[in-house]
């Protein structure tokens, strides 16, 4: 009886044993997409919009001596947040740049089941390549070499082509996974057609809720984005 009971015991433990694994594995993969994206604020971006509250991240974002010609438009009944600039130095991309401009603006989102819509915000990083053949070729390469490096943790990876009217053309990816309320991840170059403006975009959308910056999860619950929830 003794050793019947303690086999019981033996195999319940490796049971459970198992079904955390499978559930710490399942968790990890689920949250991979988040890593990825935290991965990429640390190399394209200044400012960390979740390591602080995000009024202290857009402090320091508006007020980097880094940053010319600026542009702000705060919120009012009839418009929504909008910041730009350009930066003087700061060139995060493999190809030589003329000039790097980040963008933090605020969308609308679609009214949910709930009949409410909940407000994301687009953070960019766009890098201006020269003219020319060459520079088109560059920002094209950029765009592949950045699918290629951070697709995995996404189960929904996009990738269309399109044509401005105003003969701008160039591709777009979208890094989502499967019932994500929005694609969290966005990437794209453009070139107009005589190579003068040769483009490459990085876009992050995140969520605000009582002051931080959320990502999107399963079922339209969001990530806590601290360091070291990853580290």
């Amino acid at each position: 009886m003794g050793k019947k009971f303690s086999l019981i015991i033996f195999t319940k433990t490796r049971e459970v044993k198992k079904t955390f694994c499978i559930l710490l594995l399942l968790l990890s993969v689920q949250h991979l997409h988040a890593q990825r994206i935290l991965d990429i604020t640390k190399k394209y971006y200044r400012y960390d919009p979740f390591k602080s509250s995000f009024g202290f991240f857009v402090q320091h974002l508006t007020n980097d001596p880094g940053l010319l010609e600026k542009t702000i438009s705060k919120i009012t009944d009839s418009t929504l947040y909008f910041f730009e600039g350009t930066y003087k130095s700061h060139a995060p991309f493999s190809f030589k740049t003329q000039k790097t401009k980040v963008v933090l603006a605020e969308r609308e989102q679609p009214a949910d089941s709930s009949g409410t819509g909940k407000s994301i915000l687009l953070y960019q990083m766009a890098g201006y390549a020269p003219a020319g053949a060459g520079s088109k070729k560059m920002v094209e390469e950029e765009f592949k070499k950045f699918i290629r490096k951070y697709k995995d943790g996404f189960s929904e990876v996009t990738t269309r082509k399109f044509e401005s009217r105003n003969n701008a053309h160039g591709e777009i990816c979208e890094f989502n996974k499967g019932a994500l309320p929005f694609a969290p991840l966005t990437v794209a170059w453009s070139s107009d057609k005589a190579g003068t403006e040769n483009i490459f975009v990085i876009t992050i959308r995140f969520v605000i809720i009582e002051n931080r910056a959320y990502l999107p999860f399963l079922n339209q619950e969001w990530i806590p984005r601290n360091n070291a929830d990853f580290e």
